[in-house]
Parts: structure tokens; sequence; C-alpha cells
């Protein structure tokens, strides 16, 4: 591998999360700037307002999100994480109600801020990856060569790749206008 890049990713809730666990997968480092305050122990916040849904991972999800972190379905079941077989639960699709029985498909249920506490924890626990909460980003801009300067409540922080992970709430495309 060449230089380690430093990779500033915006936003440290799931999408952010997986982000950095990328980023840390191909030996880089991560910098993820979050605006809420985190803890060991923050569920929910108000930087996820759909927390108070409940959520329910199914089979695809949660392979899906073991390739960067192996065994996270046995952290979430441990956590307080309910497995169940979706083929024990009545299911109403388009030609009328499923027949009940054993399919296999086991699928875990929980709060969302649950999954995000324990995916939180083991992103952090890899190596390069790093949680600045508390960080309000306020803007985005180039800097010499090709690299950027994300604006922060807590000073500036550089970066050769930025990677937004705010949804909808996102400035980026302000923040480059401005350039």
């Amino acid at each position: 591998m060449g230089r380690r890049l430093r990779v500033v990713v915006i936003g440290a809730s799931l999408a952010g999360l997986f982000a950095a666990a990328a980023v840390a997968q191909t030996g880089h480092q991560a910098v993820m700037l979050e605006r809420d305050e985190l803890s060991p122990n923050t569920l929910e916040r108000p930087g996820v307002p759909q927390g108070r849904q409940p959520h329910v991972y199914l089979r695809k999800a949660l392979s899906a999100a073991e390739e960067p972190l192996p065994g996270l379905r046995d952290d979430l079941e441990a956590n307080g994480g309910v497995p169940f077989d979706t083929g024990q639960l009545a299911w109403l699709g388009e030609t009328g109600w499923a027949p009940v029985g054993p399919s296999g498909h086991s699928v875990v249920s929980l709060t969302r801020p649950l999954f995000e506490q324990v995916v939180r924890t083991r992103v952090l626990a890899l190596d390069g990856v790093e949680l600045r909460d508390g960080h309000r980003v306020n803007g985005v801009q180039r800097s010499q060569g090709n690299t950027w300067r994300v604006e922060t409540d807590g000073g500036p922080v550089g970066a050769d790749l930025v990677v937004d992970a705010l949804g909808r709430a996102s400035r980026m495309p302000t923040w480059l206008q401005a350039q």
C-alpha cells in the first residue's frame, strides 16, 4: 500500500460508521465528525429522530454489515437484539396471506439506537478510526493540491478525501458552490 490517506467522514450515524469501517478495512485513517455529543452509553440522540421507531434487521442487511464487522449479529443479540424466524409471522403480500411455517430466515429485532451503539463500539475498535463528537461541520474547502479542509466548531480538519454521510441534511452542495 502507498501513502496512508486521511478520510474525513461527516456524520457518525450508521452510514458514517460503515463508511469509516470500509476506510479502515483498506488500511487508511478515518476521522468521523459528528455534531451530537456521544458517549459509550448514548442511545437516543437528536441527530437520529427515527430512533424511537421499531427496527428489524433482515438477513441480507446483517450479512452485508458483517463483511466489515464479522460477528456483529452475535454482538447485537448479546446486547439485547431479539432473533426470530420470519416464517413464524403472518405476512400479507399481493396474493394474500403467506402460510406460516418454518422458513429458516432468521432476523434480529432491536432499537435503532442500540444497533447504532453496537456498531459504533465495533467501528471505534478498528485500527485508524477516530470519532470527534460535538463537532458541527460549517463548511468544506479545497486546500492546496488535492486535499480538503473541513471547517468545524472545533477548528479545521485536513483530509485527503471527504465522505458526506449526512443524508438529507447534507449541506455539501452549498459548501461546494461557495468554492
